[in-house]
C-alpha cells in the first residue's frame, strides 16, 4: 500500500505529464489509476490545460511591477475565508483584487482564476507576477485550493489561514513545494 504522500508525488507527475502532452489523447484504465480519485483529478487538471488555450488573456508586461507593488500592500493583512479586503481575506481574494486595482476583471475563486492563462508547469519557468496553484491545502471538492502571485527567487506572497498574508519560500518549504501543482502566466 502506498502512503498518502507517495500518492500525492505520484498523482504530481501525471498532472505534469498531462500538461506537457496535452495535445496527445491519453486514456487511463482502472489498473493504472493509483487511487479512487486520480482519474477525476487528472480529468480536472486537463482542463485546466486544454480550457486555458480559449481564454486569452493579454494584460501587459509592464504592469508587473505595480501588480506586486498592490500585492505588498496587504502584507499582514489578516486571513479571512472569502475575504476581499477591510477585516480581512483569502489567498483567491488576494489575486483577484491585485488585479483588479490594474484594470483587469478576474474570476475570484482561486480554481476559476486556474482556468485563465498560459500554463507554466516547471518552477524553473516561474517569472514574476506568474499565478500559482496549489492543491490539497484543505478539505475541499475542487482540485485547486490555494493561490498565490510569484515574486522572484522561489518567493510569492499569498493569504495563509493561519498568518494572513505573508511571503513564503515555495523553493524551501517541505508544505508548498509538494502542493504546488501550476502557474499561470496572465502577463503577456
Amino acid at each position: 500500500m502506498k502512503s498518502k504522500k507517495t500518492k500525492k508525488i505520484a498523482n504530481r507527475h501525471v498532472f505534469l505529464l498531462i500538461a506537457l502532452f496535452s495535445s496527445v489523447s491519453l486514456s487511463f484504465s482502472q489498473e493504472n489509476v493509483l487511487d479512487n480519485n486520480l482519474l477525476k483529478e487528472t480529468s480536472t487538471f486537463q482542463s485546466y490545460v486544454s480550457d486555458s488555450n480559449k481564454v486569452n488573456i493579454s494584460i501587459p508586461k509592464d504592469s508587473i511591477p505595480r501588480f506586486i507593488k498592490i500585492s505588498k500592500e496587504y502584507l499582514n493583512t489578516s486571513y479571512q475565508f472569502s475575504g476581499n479586503g477591510g477585516s480581512g481575506i483569502d489567498c483567491s481574494g488576494l489575486v483577484y483584487n491585485c488585479l483588479n486595482k490594474i484594470g483587469f476583471n478576474s474570476a475570484r475563486r482561486a480554481h476559476e482564476q486556474a482556468f485563465f492563462g498560459r500554463i507554466i508547469v516547471n518552477e524553473n519557468d516561474l517569472m514574476e507576477g506568474d499565478i500559482m496553484f496549489f492543491t490539497d491545502t484543505y478539505k475541499s471538492n475542487h482540485f485547486i485550493t490555494h493561490t498565490g502571485i510569484y515574486l522572484g527567487e522561489g518567493n510569492f506572497i499569498h493569504a495563509s489561514s493561519s498568518r494572513g498574508v505573508i511571503i513564503t519560500n515555495m523553493l524551501s518549504s517541505s508544505y508548498w513545494k509538494p502542493k504546488f501543482v501550476f502557474a499561470k502566466r496572465y502577463f503577456l
